[in-house]
């Protein structure tokens, strides 16, 4: 074991605990992606303004838009190649402190390779799942501020589907972690079903997994489809005020649309990260449990 290595009993696997382990690193991923993500707030409204330009045959719009876009794609692609090799480390050193803590206190090496699969999951969360959150946050807070920029009532209607779809999910993340919970039981008794070699006991156990994705996935479907239908209604109503109402320039209606779709696809993914956090927290409250307090 490397030098600081100690197991869960004394320093349990948390999501706070990866981050201060590897503080620096994932620091340098959030602060590429604070820069992507404010390069691509400004994209929309420097297109509308390219737009009107180039109707009034000036080309300086244009050269910032190429110049906006530009930076965009150096960026991401500097961002994603660094992201890579700062997660493939941190589950080298996290998966490696699990195996080794589940192993000292006896665990079955079932229970060891499925506690080592479930962890990549809260590594996974780190790598993909919290950057899309920040993007997400950075794009909707950015969103509705060029909307209230561009127009007050449209900025209202969406703030009012923002906050219709935090009930939902607020409402909902009980139902989601007990659901979690009941798919993780059954996951970690997956290869000691596979041990029995027993056909019966194989498909009872893929009828579970079965049964517990569809629950989560439907329950979860019904939850983004209440919450779409929020959001569908404040783009409507944007175009409709911006046309009928506010009778704005072309590259003003662009911008706006651009902004309220940027600002859905926002709201739309916060949910779904907020599930993935409630799965993974209950992953490490499982691994943090140790095999003394395992069901099963």
């Amino acid at each position: 074991m490397q030098p600081g290595m100690t197991a869960p009993a004394s320093e349990p696997i948390t999501h706070g605990q990866i981050f201060k382990r590897h503080r620096g690193p994932i620091s340098g991923t959030f602060a590429l992606l604070g820069l992507e993500n404010i390069l691509q707030v400004a994209e929309p409204f420097v297109l509308g303004l390219a737009i009107d330009a180039l109707l009034q045959q000036n080309w300086r719009g244009f050269l910032i838009l190429c110049a906006v876009e530009a930076a965009i794609l150096i960026v991401g692609v500097l961002r994603r190649i660094y992201d890579t090799r700062v997660y493939a480390k941190v589950y080298a050193e996290v998966g490696g402190r699990v195996v080794e803590a589940e192993q000292a206190d006896g665990a079955p090496m079932t229970k060891v390779s499925a506690r080592a699969t479930l962890v990549k999951e809260v590594v996974d969360f780190f790598e993909h799942d919290l950057p899309l959150a920040a993007s997400s946050v950075i794009g909707v807070v950015g969103a509705l501020g060029m909307i209230l920029v561009l127009n007050g009532r449209v900025f209202l209607a969406a703030l009012a589907a923002a906050a219709a779809t935090l009930m939902v999910f607020a409402l909902a993340g009980k139902r989601i972690t007990r659901l979690n919970a009941r798919l993780n039981d059954e996951l970690e008794q997956q290869i000691s079903v596979f041990e029995t070699r027993r056909a019966s006991l194989r498909r009872g156990h893929f009828l579970r997994l079965a049964r517990a994705r569809i629950k989560l996935s439907d329950f979860e479907s019904f939850n983004f489809g209440l919450t779409y239908a929020f959001l569908i209604a404040a783009i409507l109503y944007g175009l409709f005020d911006s046309v009928v109402r506010q009778d704005a320039s072309l590259g003003t209606i662009f911008a706006l649309v651009t902004y309220l779709s940027q600002f859905a696809d926002g709201v739309v993914t916060l949910p779904i990260t907020y599930q993935q956090l409630l799965r993974t927290l209950e992953i490490t409250k499982r691994i943090g449990a140790g095999p003394a307090k395992d069901a099963g």
